[in-house]
């Protein structure tokens, strides 16, 4: 009996670990990507960041994307999201942390990555949400594209600078027409 009732014990404590396990990768999940979400993606790249090797920081902005909302609704929005990290899932695969920071803002980081292969990921998300077919509930086509910001991390800089480089080379990116990737210098401590 008492080895009947440990064995329960024992499968119980087995079902609330994985229920747990579950619920914390739930907690870290953005629920329409399904990329990790802000501070999933944040606990991670500030663990990932200082005294590591190189890297590349993207951040990927959807152009335009309240317009989407407002013309097609939000269900259209939600149809561009999941694409964008779809589109982001394929391109990076397994090697980038990945997840969604914003309303319509991905954050990418590429540990190990130099400046050129990071900048050609870039390039391909940006051509591939490009050519996507979205379509509307009533029919009609999304215009969609994004804008790109990328930092350099040589293993000196700290995840702040990093992300403020990043942004800084995005907000360019978008003064210059959007639709299209900018890249700054390795972030300085």
């Amino acid at each position: 009996v008492i080895a009947s009732l440990h064995a329960e014990l024992a499968a119980s404590h087995d079902a609330l670990q994985a229920a747990h396990d579950d619920l914390a990768e739930r907690a870290r999940r953005d629920g329409l990507t399904g990329l990790l979400n802000r501070d999933g993606f944040f606990a991670a790249f500030t663990k990932l960041v200082p005294g590591k090797g190189a890297g590349v920081l993207l951040i990927v902005d959807a152009d335009h994307f309240k317009a989407i909302n407002d013309r097609f609704g939000h269900p259209a929005g939600d149809a561009a999201l999941r694409a964008i990290a779809e589109v982001i899932r394929e391109v990076t695969g397994d090697t980038a942390l990945a997840g969604r920071i914003g309303g319509e803002e991905f954050a990418i980081f590429l540990e190990g990555l130099d400046l050129a292969r990071a900048a050609s990921l870039a390039e391909a998300i940006r051509l591939r949400v490009a050519k996507l077919d979205l379509i509307s509930e009533q029919g009609d086509p999304l215009p969609l594209s994004v804008s790109v910001g990328g930092a350099c991390h040589d293993g000196t800089g700290t995840a702040a600078s990093l992300m403020s480089e990043a942004d800084r080379q995005l907000y360019r990116a978008k003064h210059q027409g959007r639709d299209r990737v900018a890249f700054g210098e390795p972030a300085a401590a």
